[in-house]
């Protein structure tokens, strides 16, 4: 994917000490490379990747020139990961559920000192899902077909329109997701923006 930059993104869990958080990134991130390093392998041996497998290959090969890491860490009004709030371990544990089943690769670290609880998982994304400058929000986005909007009662308010559009699916939203990559970025834009970037 030349024309697009990638970003990982790693999600800590919570109770990390700071000085430690690195530790456990760099760790989970050997475990990401270790399956791009299985992947280079299999195309030596002339297997044919899956469209998932590609486009997982290409993203990290293109983060490597990109090198742009961002620290993630769950927050307390998470909503779309889990519904149990008492356990951030836990929840990060669900976190790895989630991307497993959109089959978005994942890199993971188990902590030796935390019984071998999961307390970092990587993920690589296209600046489709995270760049919204230049791939703006649906709403953002719906602004530009004023027929398209004009078509729903005056006293509407243009929150409950775009929130009809995009929870029926119709065809102006089903272009947008397109435009940012599909169903994927589409995903991992609500995905990351439930997360609490660590800045310190």
């Amino acid at each position: 994917m030349p024309d697009l930059t990638c970003r990982m993104y790693a999600i800590v869990a919570d109770d990390i000490h700071p000085n430690k958080i690195a530790i456990h990134v760099a760790l989970a991130l050997q475990s990401y490379n270790n399956k791009m390093f299985d992947t280079e392998e299999e195309i030596a041996r002339g297997l044919k990747l899956s469209h998932q497998e590609y486009y997982t290959h290409g993203a990290f090969k293109q983060w490597t020139k990109d090198k742009d890491l961002v620290l993630l860490k769950e927050s307390k009004t998470t909503r779309i990961i889990s519904e149990s709030k008492t356990n951030n371990k836990s929840t990060l544990k669900n976190s790895l559920s989630i991307l497993n089943k959109k089959q978005i690769e994942t890199g993971t670290y188990y902590a030796p000192e935390f019984g071998n609880e999961l307390t970092c998982v990587v993920f690589v994304a296209d600046e489709r899902a995270y760049n919204e400058k230049d791939y703006p929000d649906f709403g953002t986005f719906l602004s530009k077909h004023k027929d398209i909007i004009d078509t729903f009662e005056k006293n509407r308010t243009y929150e409950s329109i775009v929130q009809e559009i995009k929870t029926n699916r119709s065809t102006v939203y089903l272009d947008w997701v397109r435009s940012i990559g599909g169903e994927r970025n589409e995903f991992l834009r609500e995905f990351i923006k439930e997360l609490s970037e660590i800045t310190n």
